[in-house]
C-alpha cells in the first residue's frame, strides 16, 4: 500500500512539473509574438551608422555602409608639366564592402591633389553611378551616370588620361582589380569618346605613367 502511495505521489509531482514547464513555454511564445501574430521581439542598441554620401545603398530601410579605419591608396593625377599620370598617396575610407572602397577611391580622383604641381585626372562633370566587382572574371565595373558632354568633343588625350587614371587607381587597390570595364547608366555602351571604346576592357598601361614615355593613342 505504501508503495502505491509513493508511485501516486511521484506521478502527481511529475505532472505538476510538466504543467509548469508548459505554462512557462506558452507564456514565452505569446510574449515573443509568435502566437499573437506580432513581430518577434528583437533587441536593438539604438546605434545607427551615418549614411555614405553618394552611396545609393543609403536609402530608407537599408542599413548604410559602415566605414572603418582609413586605408592608403594611390590616386593617379595628371602632372601639369609632363602631361602624364603620376600617383599621389592618399587615405580613403576603409570598409568591409569592396564596392564602398572602390567608390571612395573614385571620388578621390576628382578631388584637388595636395601637390600643387598636379591636377585631377577626372573632371567634376564625370559622375560615377555605381561600381561592382565580378570575382569570377576578376573585373571591376565602373558605371557612369552618362557620357559627359565634354567627352563628346573633347581632347582624346584628356579623355584617355581620365579613363586610365580610373584604371590605375582601381588596380592599385587590390591585385585582383587589374581589369576595369565601363558602363553607362547600368548598360554596356558602344560610345567611343575621343576614340576610346567604353565597352572594351581596360588594364593598367605603363605608357600613361610618368615613367613611361611611349606614344599614347586610343
Amino acid at each position: 500500500m505504501e508503495r502505491n502511495d509513493f508511485i501516486l505521489a511521484w506521478l502527481v509531482v511529475v505532472t505538476l512539473l510538466l504543467i509548469l514547464i508548459m505554462g512557462v513555454t506558452v507564456a514565452f511564445v505569446w510574449k515573443s509574438g509568435l502566437l499573437s501574430g506580432g513581430a518577434p521581439l528583437v533587441e536593438t542598441t539604438g546605434e545607427t551608422a551615418a549614411p555614405v554620401v553618394g552611396d545609393p545603398s543609403a536609402s530608407p530601410g537599408v542599413e548604410p555602409t559602415r566605414f572603418f579605419n582609413p586605408v592608403p591608396a594611390k590616386v593617379f593625377c595628371v602632372d601639369a608639366s609632363s602631361g602624364y599620370l603620376v600617383p599621389e598617396e592618399r587615405t580613403i575610407e576603409g570598409s568591409l564592402s569592396l564596392t564602398a572602397m572602390i567608390r571612395a577611391a573614385l571620388e578621390a580622383l576628382r578631388q584637388t591633389p595636395t601637390n600643387p604641381a598636379l591636377r585631377p585626372a577626372v573632371p567634376p562633370e564625370i559622375q560615377f553611378r555605381s561600381v561592382f566587382f565580378d570575382p569570377e572574371e576578376k573585373v571591376v565595373y565602373v558605371d557612369l551616370v552618362k557620357v559627359a558632354e565634354s567627352w563628346r568633343d573633347g581632347d582624346p588625350l584628356q579623355i584617355g588620361l581620365s579613363l586610365f587614371a580610373v584604371t590605375h587607381t582601381v588596380a592599385g587597390l587590390r591585385p585582383d582589380f587589374q581589369t576595369v570595364r565601363f558602363l553607362v547608366d547600368g548598360k554596356e555602351s558602344e560610345e567611343a569618346p575621343g576614340g576610346y571604346l567604353l565597352s572594351e576592357p581596360y588594364a593598367p598601361l605603363e605608357e600613361w605613367l610618368g615613367s613611361g614615355k611611349a606614344e599614347r593613342a586610343p
